[in-house]
């Protein structure tokens, strides 16, 4: 494979399709308490991927085309299910939905709904943020030295964004009292401000491997993924593990070189579903339609597949079955509907695609 625009797409494409059926599978309560050790060595890396991918992407420009671009691919999403989620706690009377409304501009996982999805306005943040980082180095910086010195810029950004993050997140300040709900669970900053400097050391990060030829076509990826695979099982058994949601860094300096196995496992494991056409097509589709996945796939795993499928099947048979069938339903919807009837369809995507 060439790493032509097409196939560049491609692959990162593959990667996120990749990328989000680990997504539903952590979600998932029965895989979550059966295999408790693969379910944290997901975690380690599964969202950082999406932060990295997007860092892959981005590409520098004014502040105001950025928010305009940015706000309409991921606030108008988000925003969408929030209203949803008010108008269901409105059958419960006002102060529900006035307690969910306030959630949703808080903006962090445990005071919305739909908890996968604070991912959207966390990535606006951290995307918004990089943009006028790069904008006052363009404006500082002469066109010709900035470009010479775009790799020790972007690392140095990167660093910086890991030790301020893994310093924070190490802190647990927003994931104590008062930033708990009545469950104790970690709400941080409104809009995961404080997970933006960590989020931003993966951007980043994806920003200066975006001319790097492995995120698009790995060598020796069987050697890759092997060797990626190992280093994850370790580190994991080590003791490394995170979860930006609930605020939990352990083991910093393991914890964020097992993420970068992860993310590179993954590349690698793109690279070998991207030379069988079936395997690309299925795996592209599915990154393609991974925003639609992450926002409909929690409640229906959590509240109906996984608990029907739970109390008839054994556990390994309920969680594949659950992932397969949530996500395949969801499929069938981005098919059939959004991408056939264009007043649904806006919400996700920004223009009509063709199936």
């Amino acid at each position: 494979m060439s790493t032509s625009v097409p196939n560049r797409i491609l692959t990162l494409d593959i990667a996120k399709g990749v990328g989000i059926l680990l997504v539903v599978l952590g979600h998932n309560p029965v895989f979550r308490e059966t295999w408790h050790p693969v379910y944290e060595a997901i975690y380690l890396f599964h969202m950082p991927l999406f932060f990295f991918l997007s860092g892959v992407t981005f590409r520098a420009g004014s502040p105001g085309e950025a928010g305009r671009k940015r706000g309409r691919a991921l606030l108008v999403p988000y925003f969408v299910m929030g209203l949803l989620g008010v108008l269901a706690a409105l059958a419960s009377g006002p102060m529900p939905a006035l307690t969910e409304l306030g959630g949703m501009v808080y903006a962090t996982g445990h005071t919305i709904r739909f908890v996968p999805l604070w991912f959207l306005p966390c990535l606006f943040m951290a995307s918004m943020a990089a943009t006028f980082l790069m904008e006052a180095a363009r404006v500082l910086t002469p066109a010709e030295r900035l470009e010479r010195m775009r790799t020790v810029l972007l690392a140095s950004l990167a660093i910086v964004g890991f030790v301020a993050g893994s310093l924070i997140l190490g802190s647990h300040v927003f994931a104590e009292p008062p930033y708990v709900d009545y469950k104790g669970r970690p709400l941080g900053l409104p809009w995961s401000l404080d997970l933006v400097p960590f989020v931003l050391g993966v951007f980043f990060v994806g920003t200066l491997a975006a001319r790097a030829p492995l995120v698009y076509r790995c060598p020796q990826p069987w050697l890759v993924l092997l060797a990626t695979a190992s280093v994850l099982t370790i580190l994991t058994a080590f003791g490394a593990s995170l979860d930006l949601n609930y605020r939990r860094l352990t083991l910093p300096i393991p914890a964020i070189a097992a993420m970068a196995a992860g993310i590179v496992m993954v590349l690698a494991l793109s690279t070998l579903l991207a030379r069988v056409a079936w395997t690309a097509r299925l795996f592209g589709y599915l990154g393609s339609a991974s925003l639609i996945i992450l926002m409909l796939h929690s409640p229906l795993q959590r509240r109906l597949i996984s608990p029907i499928l739970n109390s008839r099947f054994p556990e390994a048979i309920t969680v594949v079955g659950s992932v397969v069938i949530t996500v395949g339903l969801i499929c069938a919807f981005d098919l059939l509907v959004l991408r056939r009837v264009h007043a649904l369809g806006w919400v996700v995507y920004r223009r009509r695609e063709a199936l």
